[in-house]
Formats: C-alpha cells, sequence, structure tokens
C-alpha cells in the first residue's frame, strides 16, 4: 500500500485546513463568540504546524503556509476590529 503521508499528503491536509479556516473567517459574526473561536482556533493549528514545518527545516511556502496563513491572519484580524 502507498504510503500517503507523503510530503503531497500532508500539503493536501494542509489545504483542507486553510479552506476550512477560510470558511471560518467569512461565517464569522461580529456577534458570536463561537465563530470567533472556530476561527482563531483554526489558525493557531495552522500557525502550530507552520512552526513544526520549521523547526525540521522545512519551507512553510511549500505547503501552502506562507502567504495564506499570513493573509488569513490580515482578514481575521479585519473582522474582529470591526467588533
Amino acid at each position: 500500500m502507498e504510503d500517503l503521508l507523503n510530503k503531497d499528503g500532508i500539503a493536501w491536509i494542509i489545504e483542507h485546513l486553510l479552506s476550512q479556516a477560510e470558511i471560518a473567517v467569512r461565517e464569522y459574526d461580529n456577534k458570536d463568540e463561537l465563530y470567533q473561536g472556530r476561527m482563531l482556533a483554526y489558525y493557531e493549528m495552522l500557525d502550530a504546524i507552520k512552526s513544526r514545518i520549521q523547526v525540521r527545516g522545512g519551507e512553510p511556502d511549500e505547503y501552502g503556509l506562507g502567504f495564506k496563513l499570513e493573509s488569513l491572519a490580515q482578514e481575521m484580524r479585519k473582522r474582529i476590529k470591526k467588533a
């Protein structure tokens, strides 16, 4: 059986998590703490994965965590400021 947790497999999982995080940001309602918590939890999880990749000598951009994660953080800050 082929090992699916190679670099491409991990990048695919991260892409799915980024997609879910983007949905959480879009669905965020300034008055709803549940959605704010969901949005922040996705960011924290993805940031932790990015840090672990860096610790292991990897490049976050190779997994889709460079620009996309920073863009997500900026959008989150904008939405939270509006609250």
